[in-house]
């Protein structure tokens, strides 16, 4: 350390270190071809011992090493913590010095855990606390350890942080580990889990996304489990609440853009923003069909439009049904046999086409009503021809409840033009039994097909 003299007396130098602690050197300890120092002379020397509440300090290069390696024995026995700066990065660790030698300190014992992403140039030339884990001047051995040291601090701070410790509290942390499972975050003495689930009111984030090791956190204690050493933490709990912010601003009748996050034998969860899902029932998903499951229809990450049913507010559940523009425009009002009708592909299946006539009705172009080949890879062949999604018009050919039957306009008009040729057969066949026959370009003469 450097020192500046306070007084010489009685063969003594009083120290001024900068600091509370006073501190004094044997004038015998001094290099012999010294003169003797004044007050205000500022000296290198090297620490020796504490001695009656002071330090006590030593100018002679064989008095330091001696008491370099006094220091370092101390240390190791006691387990006390000396000062060393990372000089260079070597294999499998640092070289540190410390007490002006030459130590080493592996990779394992610089931090409480490994981080893959840390940046080991940037400690070349930091200085740190270290205790010694092996000391052998003799064998030139000197193994120190950074971790050891925030392990024993850790430990003083696990102890003050038991006595304040309580469920609820808002804690400021640091992420140090990330899992599949959720991150570790470390309150200053203790290690605590924040699970997925308290990750992020977004069901769709990961954490890799939003977290980092090292990184600085807001957390909530939602549970300390002193005797199992078990904390459970939430990151979400000290952020806004995002279905407060929603039903501010949205409610029943209107339409919102959502994304499926989870399909199920009821029905489509649907997040609305992140932290707010609605569900779509079973019931709205069929048009008229009955689904066994919202797969059917829908996949998980598929946008989509909905309206909002209902919300209720108390038991925070909100109740859509899916909402397409082109379905609002649909208006074909009471539906009867014969009648012409647009509509809009809605999927295909081997047994033939859905088409959604309207918001809540939806009806069946039978396969064999397509006009397609029979065989091999039918459902192929019918998007081929109806894709789903394009516009459609199609002719009811049946009614029985809420199945509607459907048929194409060109299968319409061709039994219409059929039935038409065989009425004027039928009438030429009853006037020609009360007339000559003639020849037979007679017969046909005049006859439509």
């Amino acid at each position: 350390v450097r020192g500046t003299v306070l007084s010489v007396e009685n063969g003594y130098l009083s120290l001024d270190l900068g600091a509370k602690l006073a501190g004094f050197v044997n004038v015998v300890d001094l290099p012999e071809d010294m003169d003797l120092p004044r007050p205000g002379d500022e000296l290198d020397l090297v620490f020796v011992e504490m001695k009656e509440g002071a330090a006590r300090f030593t100018g002679r290069i064989t008095a330091a090493t001696a008491a370099v390696n006094e220091s370092l024995r101390m240390a190791y026995d006691a387990r006390l913590p000396v000062e060393g700066t990372f000089e260079k990065e070597v294999k499998g660790g640092f070289e540190v010095t410390v007490c002006g030698e030459r130590a080493f300190c592996p990779f394992s014992q610089i931090d409480l855990f490994r981080d893959p992403n840390r940046d080991n140039a940037a400690l070349v030339g930091t200085k740190s606390a270290f205790l010694v884990t092996e000391y052998d001047p003799e064998e030139h051995t000197l193994v120190v350890s950074r971790r050891a040291v925030l392990e024993k601090e850790r430990d003083d701070r696990k102890a003050a942080l038991r006595a304040e410790l309580r469920e609820g509290d808002l804690r400021e942390g640091t992420v140090t580990r990330l899992m599949p499972f959720g991150a570790f975050v470390d309150l200053g003495g203790v290690e605590g889990l924040v699970p997925l689930r308290e990750i992020s009111w977004d069901r769709k984030a990961r954490v890799e996304d939003l977290l980092s090791p090292g990184q600085k956190v807001q957390v909530a204690v939602l549970s300390a489990d002193w005797e199992n050493e078990k904390f459970t933490l939430s990151l979400k709990s000290v952020q806004a609440d995002p279905w407060d912010e929603f039903i501010e601003d949205f409610g029943p009748g209107q339409v919102v853009s959502g994304t499926v996050t989870r399909l199920m034998s009821f029905g489509a969860f649907v997040q609305l923003v992140p932290g707010v899902e609605g569900l779509i029932p079973i019931g709205r998903l069929g048009n008229g069909r009955r689904l066994s499951n919202a797969a059917e229809v829908l996949s998980e990450g598929q946008p989509i439009d909905v309206k909002i049913e209902s919300v209720d507010e108390e038991r925070r559940r909100i109740s859509l049904s899916p909402f397409d523009e082109r379905v609002e425009a649909l208006k074909p009002g009471e539906l009867a046999v014969g009648m012409t009708v647009k509509g809009i592909v809605e999927g295909v299946r081997d047994f033939g086409v859905f088409v959604r006539l309207s918001e809540k009705k939806t009806g069946l172009l039978h396969v064999a009503e397509c006009d397609v080949e029979r065989g091999g890879n039918v459902v192929q062949r019918l998007e081929a021809k109806f894709a789903p999604g394009s516009d459609i018009t199609v002719v009811v050919k049946s009614l029985d409840g809420d199945r509607i039957g459907l048929t194409l306009p060109s299968r319409i008009d061709a039994a219409r033009d059929a039935e038409k040729a065989e009425e004027e057969i039928q009438s030429y066949l009853k006037r020609s039994r009360h007339e000559s026959l003639g020849t037979l370009g007679d017969l046909f003469d005049g006859l439509k097909l």
